[in-house]
């Protein structure tokens, strides 16, 4: 939902749904049944969408990578004076400092406060760097 490109949900994957056999072309039928359905990644993949929605950068504005390693990828989208930061990590829960070499803030000094969309806590980057919990 904040990649570059038109973002694509494949019918089921929003409520958790695979294939049998790891293969595509064998998905089953869309399980309508709430009870059976992943509500959890549910109301995730609704949050992405209103975020898409709500911020203009996330659809439309320019592309920068940031970070690709140690099981982080983050990359900017930047629209105006609108800059976003996408930080998905898929590596084992850890806390400390990583750098994710933010872009310069306009108002220089090095130091810039970000909110963290998903759970509206913010977070302060000093010259790149964010020091803190990892889970985002």
């Amino acid at each position: 939902m904040t990649f570059i490109g038109m973002p694509i949900v494949y019918y089921g994957d929003e409520i958790g749904m695979t294939s049998e056999d790891g293969m595509e072309e064998g998905r089953a039928p869309m399980i309508w049944d709430r009870d059976y359905q992943d509500r959890e990644l549910f109301d995730y993949v609704k949050r992405l969408i209103r975020l898409r929605k709500e911020h203009k950068a996330l659809r439309i504005g320019d592309f920068k990578a940031l970070r690709a390693e140690d099981g982080i990828y983050s990359y900017a989208r930047q629209l105006g004076e609108q800059t976003m930061i996408v930080v998905l990590n898929n590596s084992p829960p850890r806390s400390g400092e990583f750098s994710i070499c933010a872009p310069p803030s306009k108002g220089g000094g090095g130091g810039q406060i970000y909110t963290e969309l998903l759970s509206r806590k913010l977070l302060k980057i000093w010259k790149g760097t964010y020091n803190g919990a990892t889970a985002f």
